[in-house]
This record gives structure tokens, C-alpha cells and sequence, in this order.
């Protein structure tokens, strides 16, 4: 567990953890640097929870720094503002038992509090799976859907495989989850186990989530370097090439509209890049544009 700066919010996060119908082999929080009370709360626990402190360097280092302490063999993430429900690890053991442990990311549904948009993620994705579990030892048919239903609060990892390969980047302010699903997810087996496993919520102020929205340039920026490194990476089929270049072609797209310094030569190049990634996508984009003038046209 990464937290920074969450004393109202940690309590509930380690009293979903600790209170799991199957407990946990160990817990670990990472204090990123935090200047309130978070890091005496989490002590409070006593030796259930294992307390990391370092300096704050973001999420993503937090959950590496976390992964390189521990001792399972899978690692589960909760951020430190949402909660588990007390059956997640439960039905993730019970998979992982099942499936022998060969999955490098086991994934349940994830429950969206009204001010992130509601739902769950999975039915926002029109995602769903029969039985306890469902294991695709080949098929990465999930991570490139339009929506991908794996969220990192509702999975658990094969340690082994996280470290593979790299962990969470330290560069991706935002995305970095993304960025880690699909890295381990192109090089290992899925297993899908229905359920909701967690709550993520829309409490905190400090939330990045809430602070780089998708229209952010940072936002947009990161999405640039998260699908141009995995086209760089891997060894991709002709049909996930072109999903991920489309995606990478509507970040420089957004780019276009809002770069950073307002300045024309990065609109320019941003707008070529797109262009050469996705040459249809101007067509189209030219054209929904078209419509809407039309559409608003006085009669």
C-alpha cells in the first residue's frame, strides 16, 4: 500500500486488509514522504503492518520499494484512500490454488464511487466471466479491449513476474497502472475471478486521478510515452499494433489541442506524428468535426 499524506483515509484502508476472510501472509504500507499523521497510524497496527518510509517519489516507486520488501509469492495493491471488500483475497487464493499459480495477473471487478463516475469497471467495460475463474493462458483479448477491466486495487500480481519486467515506471506520473497491466499481461497468462474485490473512491483531494484529468496535458503526455514504449517493447500482432497506435495517435491529437506552452512548432509535431500513425484517423476526425458545425448551423 503507497500512501501519502492520507491520515483520513488510511485507517479504513488497513481495516479492509486486515480484516480479509483469508489474511494476508504479510502487509506492507510505503509512506511516500507523507508530513501528517499517516505513518503513526499505520504503526498503530502494530506487527500486522510492516512500515516502509521513504522519500516521496510518487506511487510507483512506493509499489516497487513494497514488491522488493516482500517475501509471497503474489503481491495484491490497495491505494490508501479506497478499501477491500473482506472476500477479495479469499476468491483470489482460491484461483490462484485452482489454476496452480500459473496466471501473472489474477483480476476481479472494481465498484466506482459516484464521483468518479459509478458503476464497476467491469460493467463498464461490458466485461464478464463465468464460474469462479476464468484462465487465458494466450489470449490477450482483455488488455486491449476498449475499455480494459483490470484495475491494480482489484489484482493480484506473480512477484516475480512485476519484477520482470521492471515494475512500475517512475516516469509516468499518470497511466503508470496501464503501463504496468499491459507489461505483465503481454508476457504472462490472465485469469479473470468474478467478484467485486475493492472500492475506488472519490474522497481524497490529493488524488492525481482528480488532479490530471484526461484532457491534461500531463495526462495526455504519459499516455504518449506509455503505448509508444509498448509498441517499442513488444512483439505485437498487425491488430494490436493498430489498436495501439490509434490510441497513441488520439494523445498526439489531444497534444494538438492542448500543448503545454501554447506555442505552434509542438502543435505542428504532434499533429504530424498523428497523422503518420493513424492516417484515417484525420478523415474522421475532419469529419465528426463537420457534423457538429452543421449541426450547429441556425436554420
Amino acid at each position: 500500500m503507497p500512501a501519502y499524506n492520507r491520515e483520513d483515509f488510511i485507517g479504513r484502508a488497513l481495516d479492509s486488509v486486515v480484516g480479509q476472510l483469508h489474511q494476508a501472509d504479510e502487509i506492507i504500507v510505503v509512506d511516500d514522504g507523507s508530513t501528517d499523521r499517516t505513518v503513526e497510524i499505520a504503526r498503530a497496527y502494530g506487527s500486522r503492518v510492516r512500515v516502509i518510509e521513504a522519500a516521496h517519489a510518487g506511487a510507483g516507486v512506493a509499489r516497487n520499494l513494497g514488491v522488493a520488501s516482500a517475501r509471497s509469492d503474489f503481491v495484491a495493491f490497495l491505494d490508501s484512500d479506497d478499501f477491500w471488500e473482506p472476500e477479495h483475497l479469499a476468491r483470489l487464493s482460491d484461483a490462484i490454488t485452482a489454476t496452480d499459480g500459473r496466471a501473472s495477473i489474477y483480476f476481479s471487478d472494481c465498484r466506482i464511487e459516484d464521483g468518479h463516475g459509478g458503476g464497476t469497471f467491469w460493467s463498464n467495460a461490458k466485461f464478464s466471466t463465468d464460474g469462479a475463474w476464468e484462465f487465458r493462458e494466450h489470449d490477450k483479448e482483455w488488455l486491449f479491449a476498449p475499455v480494459q477491466p483490470i484495475v491494480i486495487t482489484a489484482a493480484a500480481f506473480q512477484r516475480s513476474a512485476y519484477l520482470a519486467a521492471g515494475g512500475s515506471d517512475s516516469e509516468l506520473s499518470r497511466r503508470g497502472d496501464t503501463h504496468l497491466i499491459f507489461k505483465i499481461g503481454l508476457d504472462g497468462p490472465l485469469c479473470a475471478v468474478p467478484g467485486v474485490a475493492s472500492t475506488w473512491t472519490a474522497e481524497a483531494s490529493n488524488s492525481l486521478t482528480r488532479q490530471l484529468m484526461p484532457e491534461h496535458p500531463t495526462y495526455l503526455h504519459s499516455t504518449v510515452y506509455l503505448y509508444a514504449d509498448l509498441l517499442q517493447r513488444f512483439a505485437l500482432t498487425r491488430e494490436q499494433q493498430k489498436i495501439l497506435r490509434r490510441r497513441l495517435a488520439a494523445a498526439h491529437y489531444g497534444l494538438v489541442r492542448r500543448a503545454d506552452d501554447g506555442r505552434a512548432f509542438p502543435r505542428i509535431v504532434h499533429f504530424g506524428k498523428a497523422i503518420r500513425l493513424d492516417p484515417g484517423g484525420l478523415r474522421i476526425r475532419v469529419g465528426r468535426m463537420l457534423r457538429r458545425r452543421i449541426a450547429l448551423r441556425p436554420s
